[in-house]
């Protein structure tokens, strides 16, 4: 008993500091700061977990079933070839199998909620090798074969963030003033990193890109109707050029340097056919993907 108190006490450690700060930032210990910036669904269980999400959620684990299945392999070895461990793998295993299966029931699918599982799974694997090395050459040839196919059948690693995305804020930063204001459809969380030593401002053409989504509630929201409520939320982004494309077009007037990068714009967009109508454009030398406006006036 007091063993398996001293497990979990590091857990309880944690959990209980989370609850005071957020007792203290945010008046509840069960709100967060996602419950601020992301008030749908956070405010709304049902619309965090449901059974509605298990297939999509499903589909993303199954991706990294090699890794699983191997794992398991791994674990049942080391349960028959070096009993004593039993206790230690179970431990384990109870410690980030929950965490996997309420993660199934989650709105999102993500590969980071199940990397805990991923990396126990792993261990198994590496440790159930190790056992099995031990047998002789057969045994040897067997796993060697094993992992050969188990690395054909990962699926390549792939970056979160888009090469493309953080090369073109590079070279957004190298052909504009320090002033420019950037007119752009890629999410502002890959673009603004790059322009946090400069006075540029970046303006994201659409209220459906990251950020300019959302919108904070600093007091739990009654009904899904009150996100657009300007009483009770407000904008993380002040403006987004489909809020008044007119307004550019003032600015322009006012002498203030604007640029449209074309990265990530869709061929036709009827915003940029509305920005086309008030405003002149000039390529920039050295760029296809970026463009200066200018004042028909």
């Amino acid at each position: 008993m007091l063993h398996g108190l001293a497990l979990v006490a590091p857990s309880i450690g944690i959990l209980s500091a989370q609850a005071i700060y957020q007792q203290t930032v945010f008046g509840s210990a069960m709100r967060s700061g996602y419950h601020v910036w992301c008030p749908i669904p956070y405010d709304f269980p049902s619309q965090v977990f449901s059974t509605s999400f298990f297939a999509a959620n499903l589909d993303m684990l199954l991706v990294y079933a090699p890794v699983l299945v191997v794992g398991v392999l791994g674990a049942v070895i080391l349960k028959r070839k070096a009993a004593p461990t039993g206790a230690t793998l179970a431990f384990l295993a109870a410690g980030a199998a929950p965490l996997a299966l309420m993660h199934l029931f989650y709105f999102t699918p993500a590969s980071r909620f199940y990397l805990p599982l991923l990396c126990i799974a792993a261990v198994f694997a590496g440790a159930g090798i190790s056992v099995v090395l031990r047998l002789g050459s057969l045994a040897r040839g067997i796993v060697s074969v094993a992992i050969l196919a188990f690395v054909a059948l990962m699926p390549p690693p792939r970056a979160i963030d888009s090469p493309g995305v953080a090369e073109t804020a590079r070279q957004n930063i190298a052909s504009t003033p320090d002033d420019a204001v950037i007119l752009t459809a890629q999410d502002l969380v890959w673009m603004e990193p790059a322009i946090r030593n400069s006075h540029r401002q970046l303006i994201p053409l659409t209220r459906a890109q990251e950020y300019a989504s959302k919108r904070l509630a600093y007091r739990p929201l009654e009904t899904p109707g009150d996100w657009n409520n300007p009483l009770k939320t407000e904008p993380v982004v002040a403006f987004a050029v489909q809020d008044d494309p007119a307004r550019i077009a003032a600015w322009l007037a006012r002498g203030r340097a604007i640029y449209l990068d074309l990265s990530g714009i869709e061929y036709g967009s009827p915003l940029v056919r509305q920005l086309l109508e008030q405003c002149s454009f000039h390529a920039v030398p050295g760029r296809i993907d970026l463009w200066q406006l200018g004042s028909r006036s």
